[in-house]
């Protein structure tokens, strides 16, 4: 009788599935509310936080490159604007637009905290002018084709590239695409400049039949003409240039002063 009673004055039971709405309800109140106060916490310690905002850009670049002195001008492409809550730059979208400059071959972005941000820049050095010395165009040891005014060319003494045919190399520079062909005669060139000082490249023709015609200095001797295959490791290319030297050495001992050398052939080397 006393169930019955307290049935009547109540109404209705409540059913389980309004128990189970009230139930997911409560839950998501609960989160809703920590997810607020945690939004809340990280904005005043992060993104609002007057003691993280961005003071110093810090950038690390190749000395005497095309960077080294231009830091406020890649300061104003990247937007980057003191003052400003330091999270309000993504370090990765830095990088990715840093990587689209020709002349970069490698970038960092980093957060240096409280307030800094540091850019490490790996800049592509120009190997050899293409075409002359006062072409638009130069390229890096990786066949990479760059502007001229874009690198620290001016103030190298770089040597000149010439092709066997007139070739076009602002469709390889706006496509970032390597210009294969020339990669013997970049090999020779970064090899003579690390190991041979007393050796210079003036010009490197390539003859498009399986050789290289390059113009060399050594010392303050008149210029040799030297010609080497167009397909060779590094070390191979290394073994021919001390064979060249073995034999310009030995010629002008004996006082020859011929001036052509061939090493395509094994064998020998012919002086003519």
């Amino acid at each position: 009788m006393a169930t019955a009673q307290k049935k009547e004055k109540n109404g209705k039971p409540r059913s389980p599935r309004l128990k189970l709405f009230l139930l997911l309800a409560g839950i998501a109140l609960v989160v809703a509310a920590l997810v607020f106060g945690f939004l809340q916490i990280r904005a005043l310690l992060f993104t609002e936080n007057p003691h993280l905002a961005l003071r110093n850009v810090e950038i690390r670049a190749y000395s005497g490159g095309y960077w080294e002195k231009r830091h406020d001008l890649l300061i104003r492409e990247l937007k980057l604007e003191r003052g400003k809550n330091i999270f309000c730059f993504p370090v990765r979208e830095i990088r990715e637009k840093l990587l689209r400059k020709a002349n970069l071959s490698d970038a960092e972005a980093e957060i240096i905290f409280p307030d800094t941000l540091r850019l490490t820049l790996s800049e592509r050095i120009p190997c050899a002018h293409l075409e002359s010395g006062n072409s638009i165009w130069v390229a890096d040891d990786t066949g990479m084709i760059l502007q001229r005014a874009e690198t620290a060319a001016e103030k190298l003494s770089l040597p000149v590239i010439v092709e066997s045919r007139k070739i076009r190399y602002a469709p390889y520079y706006r496509q970032r695409e390597p210009r294969k062909l020339l990669l013997p005669a970049l090999r020779l060139c970064s090899i003579v400049q690390e190991h041979f000082p007393h050796l210079k490249v003036k010009e490197i023709r390539l003859t498009g039949k399986g050789s290289l015609e390059a113009q060399l200095s050594y010392f303050n001797q008149p210029v040799c003409y030297v010609t080497f295959r167009d397909e060779g490791s590094r070390q191979q290319y290394i073994f021919w240039v001390e064979r060249f030297l073995d034999a310009i050495n030995d010629a002008r001992r004996h006082g020859d002063q011929r001036n052509h050398f061939d090493l395509r052939f094994d064998a020998r080397i012919n002086v003519y």
